[in-house]
């Protein structure tokens, strides 16, 4: 899905731009020396524009979007646990990493799957 699709697929399902819900703690960040992303601490403006945001990350939240839809503030609180989550654990190479990952609403999206008793199992 391409960016575009995947912004106005977010807004349609949270009922306003994911910046709206993105906490700063999190928020993309510009990258720096190419494909560097700052870690904890690092001093880097935040990127505001979504289409510079990674087409990987944009699709991620806009399956959450789905699961979550009308329930934005749901999806932030989630999104805030699984990247405190990485950034204390056992992150390996991108535990320092400061801003939302990909792999982090993926981890969100299996969980909230997990926990939801399928159609099938009624």
């Amino acid at each position: 899905m391409k960016k575009y699709n995947c912004i106005d697929m977010i807004s349609s399902h949270w009922g306003r731009s994911v910046q709206d819900y993105m906490p700063a703690s999190i928020h993309p960040r510009i990258k720096t020396y190419g494909v560097y992303k700052p870690k904890i601490g690092e001093q880097v403006d935040l990127e505001d524009d979504l289409r510079n945001w990674g087409e990987p990350l944009l699709h991620q939240l806009q399956l959450l979007s789905q699961l979550t839809s009308g329930q934005p503030a749901d999806a932030k609180q989630l999104l805030l646990k699984k990247v405190h989550d990485r950034q204390t654990g056992m992150g390996g190479h991108t535990g320092r990493i400061a801003e939302l990952l990909a792999r982090d609403v993926k981890n969100v999206i299996l969980e909230l799957q997990r926990s939801t008793p399928q159609a099938t199992d009624r």
